[in-house]
């Protein structure tokens, strides 16, 4: 198959646009009436060998390409709506593979009713797949991470750690529990966990010029997680990392659980006055000595 070809193949793979819209087979997508609210824009990529290796199946790491990008846009509280895909293919990838990719792309797209609208594909020496979506932001605004005041809860979803033995490219991506903080119990800071929950909350704390104390002990740890170190600092767990009033906590946690009853929410340390640093304890004592990993780094 040519480029043409393909470019065919995954126009009938993507389906036909909502009425109005303007999809594949144009030199750009028009998505009609979404300036009316604001826009959010996300752009992500995995590449053969860094993000994804031969043990993972083609459409599982097709299923990834995508989930990473709504969960950028979850991590905004905002609603997904279109995306554009560009594949880098090497001769190595045969047809079946790439089909088999897509398909994982697309399958995930059709759950969440996201529409590919256009793209790219082009020859490489190594596979990699780069996607832009795009969503429409909540009533109330967009989360951000620089809301986050000294008193407030640190929270996270589901549990952290051992990613690298399924996790990593089988996450559900926290877009319905976004969507539902900013419309019902807006949270002051919000990201998702794609680093690892230290440097993630770095992250946070750097934006709202805030420190941090967290209790190792509160920290929900996956049944992969190898050990306290690995819930912290093995990344890809696509969680959704927040900070939120005291005193909105109670009555949060009441909705959370009817709501969602099959994803936790756990409160795992409090904001801090004071610069940006993680202060760990464990039962409300200090660890003095304790030391986290950097995390995941692309260029270390």
């Amino acid at each position: 198959m040519n480029e043409f070809d393909w470019i065919e193949w995954i126009n009938k793979k993507a389906g036909p646009a909502p009425k109005g819209w303007i999809g594949i087979g144009d030199d750009a997508a028009v998505i009609p009436g979404l300036l009316k609210k604001d826009i959010v824009i996300s752009t992500d990529a995995i590449v053969e060998g860094v993000d994804f290796d031969q043990f993972v199946r083609p459409e599982q790491a097709g299923r990834k390409a995508l989930a990473i990008n709504l969960s950028d846009i979850a991590a905004m509280g905002a609603r997904p709506e279109a995306f554009l895909m560009t594949l880098g293919v090497p001769p190595s990838w045969k047809k079946n593979k790439l089909q088999r990719f897509i398909c994982g792309v697309f399958q995930l797209a059709k759950e969440y009713r996201v529409h590919c609208i256009g793209g790219d594909m082009s020859s490489a020496q190594q596979f990699f797949c780069s996607i832009t979506i795009l969503g429409s932001a909540p009533q109330k605004g967009v989360i951000l991470r620089e809301g986050a005041k000294p008193g407030d809860l640190i929270l996270v979803t589901g549990d952290l750690g051992g990613s690298i033995r399924k996790k990593h490219y089988a996450f559900t991506p926290r877009v319905k529990e976004g969507m539902w903080l900013a419309q019902n119990v807006m949270p002051s800071a919000l990201m998702d966990v794609s680093d690892g929950l230290a440097q993630d909350l770095m992250h946070i704390l750097k934006a709202s010029r805030c420190a941090a104390r967290l209790e190792l002990n509160q920290v929900p740890m996956s049944k992969d997680a190898i050990n306290i170190h690995s819930a912290l600092s093995d990344g890809e767990d696509f969680e959704l990392l927040m900070t939120m009033s005291r005193r909105n906590y109670a009555g949060l946690l009441r909705k959370w659980n009817r709501a969602f009853p099959h994803v936790s929410l756990t409160s795992i340390g409090v904001m801090m006055k004071g610069s940006p640093q993680i202060e760990y304890c464990f039962e409300g004592i200090a660890q003095k000595n304790f030391k986290v990993g950097p995390g995941f780094q692309h260029f270390s």
